[in-house]
């Protein structure tokens, strides 16, 4: 495989910087990408944005697009998978709200998916959830800093003793029916089949399903890492009432093709997954 991890970015400027500073070096191109969001000269994100890629060709960064709607986040990854497919990476999707305690999660998910041919898709191990209170502006964007509900060094512990355990039990992965869209890797080859990822989906949850079916309707398998772990922040950023907009938004598009509410779609995913596991 060819790994680039595309970094999608609403400027949270702590958890953007942590993820450079933890992945740059190693070889693997980076693409940050925004949804909808402006970095605008002199802010905290177009200094953390300047620093990363200045001197740095393993860092693109791929400037806002005039008038883009918030939170299409299929247009955000659609616009790096257009740069990055056409050079034969295999992309790896990470959200700017997600918190990865390990150097290691990119070469973990490579080489799971390396040594399994059949694995189309495959996601981190990630516990998600909603954090008592926000990451205090001064501290720093350095991992053992970043404080929530918890300190990075639990999450470390966590990860740790899960993969331990795996690692007793002789597991590596488990297939799955559907991995959320900010944080899995996706082969080149899937895209060949299945083309990019449908712009008509906002927010990606009712689309991510859709994706796990037609990538396990072309044959391959979509299946989580016990070897990576993550922690994604749900709930953070946005209001209520910003959530049930794109809800609706996603049950009008998914209508339009055929799963009513949604249900249809999601029962469509548990029939075939079960179909195919047994």
């Amino acid at each position: 495989m060819k790994p680039a991890l595309i970094i999608n970015t609403h400027c949270r400027t702590q958890y953007l910087e942590a993820a450079l500073q933890l992945f740059k070096g190693q070889g693997t191109q980076i693409v940050v990408s925004h949804s909808g969001a402006n970095a605008e000269e002199g802010t905290d994100m177009w200094r953390i944005l300047r620093d990363a890629v200045k001197g740095n060709p393993e860092i693109i960064y791929m400037e806002p697009e005039k008038n883009i709607v918030e939170n299409s986040i299929h247009i955000t990854w659609n616009r790096a998978l257009k740069k990055l497919l056409p050079e034969g990476y295999d992309p790896i999707f990470l959200g700017d709200e997600s918190i990865v305690p390990s150097s290691q999660f990119i070469s973990r998910i490579v080489s799971l998916m390396e040594d399994e041919p059949k694995l189309g898709m495959v996601g981190p191990i990630h516990q998600g959830g909603v954090p008592q209170q926000n990451i205090p502006e001064e501290d720093t964007p350095n991992f053992q800093a970043i404080k929530a509900d918890f300190d990075i060094l639990n999450l470390r512990d966590s990860s740790k003793r899960f993969q331990e355990a795996a690692d007793k039990a002789h597991l590596r992965f488990r297939t799955v029916m559907g991995i959320e869209s900010h944080i899995r890797a996706i082969r080149a080859q899937v895209f060949d089949q299945i083309g990019l990822l449908d712009e008509g989906y906002q927010v990606g949850w009712m689309g991510d399903s859709e994706l796990c079916l037609e990538i396990r309707q072309k044959g391959w398998e979509v299946a989580v890492c016990y070897k990576a772990f993550i922690y994604h922040y749900r709930d953070l950023f946005h209001s209520l009432d910003e959530k049930n907009k794109w809800i609706q938004h996603d049950i009008a598009h998914a209508s339009s093709k055929g799963w009513g509410d949604g249900s249809k779609l999601a029962e469509n995913l548990r029939k075939d997954f079960v179909e195919r596991t047994g």
